[in-house]
């Protein structure tokens, strides 16, 4: 299984917003958490920079985004140099990620840690958080359990080492050190429902292939072959 087959269609198709309730949501969860100008914030899983750009533009906060495919950084850099708030692009892995500890007052993850070793993710993101300071996690739930082979068929094209409920985040962000986790649903947060594919912008790359299109084709037919099985919830934990 080639775990990075998923992550390279975004790269190649240059998806923005695409993890659950896309840009809308990541807009209204901001608005409610109500960042402060001088809060550091990381975005991790960055992407092409989409997010980063909104926070840094949007609230004038010390933003840093992080990712580790090479296509996704050299787009995220492109919109950093043309952004009129400047804010930092740097390439890692986000289960050791090249960051001090204690560095930063919030930490976004917009579909990113189910696609990575969770246990050791979250470590990380726990160790560069300040003490108080809060994860805002996007992530890909299940609403009930699935077959193994079930399972195994959304691994092969997500590469998502695991598929969690709402009560196996819960463990795992408890695991990792944080003692509050709040679970929130995205239609709670913004009108109407979403799912876990809504509303993304593209902006192709010169590495564009059938693969890509295959990749996407596979997501839609899995998208509605799980419809109400695959959903997401917004993960709030503080240090």
């Amino acid at each position: 299984m080639n775990k990075r087959r998923y992550l390279d269609f975004l790269a190649k198709m240059g998806i923005n917003s695409a993890h659950p309730g896309g840009k809308p949501l990541t807009e209204a969860l901001l608005l409610k958490e109500q960042l402060k100008a001088d809060e550091k914030v990381l975005d991790v899983g960055c992407g092409a920079g989409e997010t980063s750009f909104y926070i840094a533009n949007q609230y004038h906060c010390e933003v840093t985004g992080l990712d580790l495919h090479p296509e996704m950084i050299k787009q995220a850099r492109v919109r950093a140099e043309a952004s009129p708030v400047p804010f930092r692009i740097i390439q890692g892995n986000v289960e050791s990620m090249p960051l001090k500890d204690q560095s930063f007052d919030r930490l976004l993850a917009e579909s990113v840690t189910v696609f990575t070793q969770i246990p050791l993710t979250l470590k990380e993101y726990y160790r560069v958080l300040k003490k108080g300071g809060k994860v805002l996690a996007i992530e890909m739930t299940l609403e009930k359990p699935l077959t193994n082979e079930e399972v195994q068929e959304i691994q092969n094209l997500y590469g998502a080492t695991k598929l969690l409920t709402v009560d196996d985040w819960r463990a795992e962000f408890n695991k990792a050190g944080f003692s509050e986790v709040e679970v929130i649903r995205g239609e709670h947060i913004i009108n109407g429902p979403q799912g876990i594919s809504d509303v993304s912008t593209f902006n192709f790359s010169n590495h564009l292939d059938l693969e890509a299109f295959e990749v996407w084709w596979d997501h839609i037919q899995l998208m509605d072959k799980y419809r109400g099985i695959l959903g997401y919830r917004i993960y709030k934990a503080i240090k």
